[in-house]
């Protein structure tokens, strides 16, 4: 039982982070957009200076609405490393992410000695919302950033990262998020600034380009092949359609295993409760004779199935909230996956109903098999019987 929940628990969490991605991709507003991959090749690929050259001549295109990329400069909290995400408006607007406290960034930072920031990651339950955090930037000259906590995004964190390179048909959503221990912060005039003088912006090679909402499917394919020298490209409309294919395909796959399990035990685990209460029926009946309540008997019989759920439900209580602790220090890894508060109350849920079935069957299995019961049934049947 502890293992096929285990297994049920880490598989919905890999299917739900596929949703979960995917919602975030579909709600971006990107339907008008392509995917710019540089290409590696070149003399000046993976440089902070050429990335940033690049979407600068992107972005002065006519036709070019606006260039979503993901900035981060590096710091250390609670002696852990983290990523400081530099949200801009144009992220802020396409990629608001989910927060389980506090709030999401405020529109406007006008008037804020400090910066707001969403802490996400290993070491988020250690900062309180409206926490004053001063964080160390690496750089040339490392400098000190003031932020005031607003919101959590869990210890599970998921941000934007444009660093997956590959065709419209093989990229899904997930390529878009990565998981990890960070602080996401608005992007201001004076903070950038700060930044670039201190050599401290990260960015990653790649970038989303948004077209302005009148331009043709012609003028697309016209700046398409004109920046065909310096990377590729791919629909994001398409990679949305993708994503959609590909889970509805991981669906197929990697649920009906677990779904197995889950299914095997929870047989198997009823079948012997039963059996084992067929078993013990007589010394069940001789404890009603000396007057114990058959709510007490039930109690007896369901501890064992109880005790064999609860088991399952704390190893997957402490796996769950655990992981993200684990998975920063490379003991445990299940790849991409999503947990959250749901992942513990889907497995109370079913314990719970678990639970609830075997007492009913117990419950009819007692009061068919009472003394009361079994005397009737002696007492109607025909003599020539006994």
């Amino acid at each position: 039982m502890t293992i096929s929940l285990l297994v049920m628990t880490v598989s919905l969490g890999q299917y739900r982070l596929s949703t979960y991605t995917l919602d975030l991709l579909a709600h971006a507003g990107l339907e008008n957009a392509d995917y710019f991959m540089q290409e590696l090749s070149g003399p000046g690929s993976l440089d902070e200076a050429y990335t940033q050259q690049l979407i600068e001549k992107m972005d002065s295109y006519s036709i070019v609405a606006e260039v979503l990329k993901a900035q981060f400069a590096v710091t250390e909290y609670k002696k852990v490393r983290h990523v400081v995400m530099l949200y801009d408006a144009p992220m802020q607007a396409a990629f608001p992410l989910r927060v389980t406290r506090g709030k999401w960034m405020p529109d406007s930072v006008e008037g804020t000695q400090s910066l707001p920031a969403v802490i996400g990651g290993s070491q988020e339950s250690k900062a309180k919302v409206g926490e004053e955090i001063l964080l160390t930037i690496d750089g040339k000259q490392p400098f000190q950033l003031g932020v005031r906590v607003c919101g959590s995004l869990g210890p599970y964190a998921y941000t934007p990262a444009f660093n997956s390179s590959g065709t419209a048909d093989m990229l899904n959503a997930s390529y878009f998020f990565s998981q990890g221990d960070q602080f996401i912060v608005p992007v201001t005039e004076s903070l950038m600034d700060q930044l670039k003088q201190n050599n401290s912006i990260v960015s990653d090679p790649y970038f989303i380009i948004r077209y302005q909402d009148d331009v043709t499917q012609a003028e697309k394919e016209a700046f398409r092949q004109e920046i065909a020298e310096y990377g590729s490209t791919a629909p994001m409309a398409q990679i949305v359609e993708t994503t959609r294919a590909q889970i509805h395909q991981q669906a197929k796959e990697i649920l009906p295993f677990p779904i197995f399990l889950m299914v095997i035990s929870t047989v198997m685990l009823l079948s012997v409760s039963v059996l084992l209460t067929f078993q013990k029926i007589n010394q069940y009946a001789v404890y009603s004779l000396c007057g114990c309540s058959r709510r007490n008997i039930l109690f007896y019989t369901s501890a064992g199935i109880a005790l064999i759920g609860l088991t399952a439900l704390i190893a997957t209580i402490l796996m769950v909230s655990g992981y993200s602790f684990l998975n920063a220090r490379r003991i445990l890894d299940f790849g991409e996956v999503w947990f959250d508060a749901y992942s513990i109350i889907s497995a109370m849920i079913y314990i719970g109903i678990l639970i609830l079935i075997s007492q009913g069957m117990i419950y009819s299995v007692l009061r068919k098999n009472s003394p009361i019961e079994i005397y009737r049934r002696w007492n109607d049947a025909p003599a020539s019987k006994y």
